[in-house]
């Protein structure tokens, strides 16, 4: 049986979790089902990973009657009603997980409105992810999507276009009172597990290549342009699983950031994940353990090698920007990474962003993770291992009485009141 973990505040979401061995980061998860975030309204600040996790994973593929049990419901933008509104967002604010974090929040407002309401998919979510994530069929059964503003304004209903700044979409999706950090995990669990074809097979390459198909642990190394220390950061240790070291002292900023020796060496211990040999068991629970051999994550909990000595294999990702910190993860814990795209210009853009797709899937199916609380790369990955896992191995937790915690940017506040007008 699944027991809530003591603490938890996300308290909610239980009842839709049917199967703890499928609960993994396995692609082309089940479909959601229309209206699944209906029991939660009205008390989206309070719901928990847990319980949205059953709504999320869907029932055990053994216990489908047909492939039929998949077949999506009506067309959901039938229930559009005239003048409904259509919410999107213009511009560009950030990059990759910032626009995830801002479309997921129109989506959560679509899905939440009083009346039936649509999405229109924003040009920048098209440009930054629409070819790696197959977003229609995240969608599919439960949300209406438009493709285009032309398809909005040849609707006969006299739909009306409700445009936001990416910004202010961005920001009312970090405001915690409104529940979406919830949905945005529900939300990220079914789009980050429809990934492209050409992501896939990067992701089958790392995993066979450099971790040489072991279980691994991972690091996520972000500097955050030279910005991620000092009072400009308004995360991040309210965040921490462990928010102090062995010694006592607290973890700050200069450990996560850099992702110090003391902190990784601190961390991995703590999470059964090394370093070094006799590496402790974990806690029996569902933990990744890499792929299997279908190529997909497993559902194993190993926290070491089969001798119960070897730590796993560690991937690092980065941004390419911490040399000297990368040649030191390296150096000292035997940090695994992968090519960096070598490509200029556009063409170099693009490499980038589908470098990021890829860290984000293989942190996902890490066995365990240590992220940078102020990075939405490590808050969006480790919100969905949260949501998805039983156990999350991880340096990261999220909920209500998590955000409570943490003081939040003054602008959040006045964007997020003008986005509920």
């Amino acid at each position: 049986g699944r027991q809530a973990r003591p603490g938890m505040a996300w308290q909610g979401l239980a009842a839709l979790l049917a199967a703890a061995a499928y609960a993994n980061t396995a692609w082309d998860p089940p479909p959601l089902a229309p209206g699944w975030w209906r029991p939660f309204n009205g008390t989206w600040p309070d719901v928990v990973p847990r319980d949205l996790a059953a709504a999320v994973l869907g029932p055990n593929p053994a216990d489908r009657a047909s492939p039929a049990a998949d077949t999506p419901g009506a067309d959901t933008c039938a229930a559009l009603g005239p003048g409904a509104r259509v919410y999107t967002f213009k511009h560009g604010y950030g990059q990759l997980n910032n626009a995830l974090i801002a479309t997921s929040h129109l989506f959560f407002t679509a899905a939440t409105a009083r009346e039936p309401a649509g999405v229109l998919v924003p040009r920048q979510y098209a440009r930054a992810a629409g070819p790696m994530w197959d977003l229609g069929a995240a969608a599919r059964g439960w949300a209406c999507v438009f493709w285009s503003e032309r398809a909005v304004e040849a609707d006969p209903r006299g739909l009306k276009v409700v445009r936001w700044t990416a910004k202010e979409a961005f920001l009312g999706g970090l405001a915690p009172k409104n529940g979406s950090l919830a949905f945005r995990a529900a939300f990220l669990a079914q789009l980050l597990r429809r990934p492209s074809e050409a992501l896939r097979r990067a992701v089958a390459a790392v995993e066979a290549g450099p971790l040489g198909g072991r279980p691994y642990a991972a690091i996520h190394l972000r500097g955050l342009d030279g910005r991620c220390a000092g009072p400009r950061r308004w995360i991040p240790e309210c965040r921490l699983e462990a928010p102090t070291l062995p010694n006592g002292q607290a973890v700050n900023s200069s450990d996560w950031c850099p992702m110090s020796s003391r902190y990784v060496a601190a961390e991995l211990a703590r999470l059964g994940a090394g370093p070094g040999p006799g590496a402790p068991e974990p806690a029996p629970g569902r933990a990744l353990a890499g792929p299997g051999p279908d190529g997909l994550a497993g559902s194993a909990g190993q926290g070491v090698s089969e001798e119960g000595t070897r730590p796993l294999a560690l991937y690092l990702a980065h941004d390419a920007r911490q040399g000297q910190e990368v040649a030191r993860l390296q150096r000292e814990f035997g940090a695994r990474t992968r090519a960096r795209p070598a490509a200029r210009g556009a063409e170099g853009v693009e490499a980038a962003r589908a470098a990021i797709g890829v860290d984000m899937l293989l942190l996902l199916r890490a066995t365990a993770v240590i992220g940078n609380p102020a990075s939405t790369v490590s808050t969006n990955v480790l919100a969905v291992r949260e949501l998805l896992l039983d156990e999350p191995r991880q340096n990261m937790r999220f909920g209500p009485e998590r955000a409570g915690l943490c003081a939040l940017p003054p602008a959040v506040g006045p964007a997020a009141a003008r986005l509920r007008r």
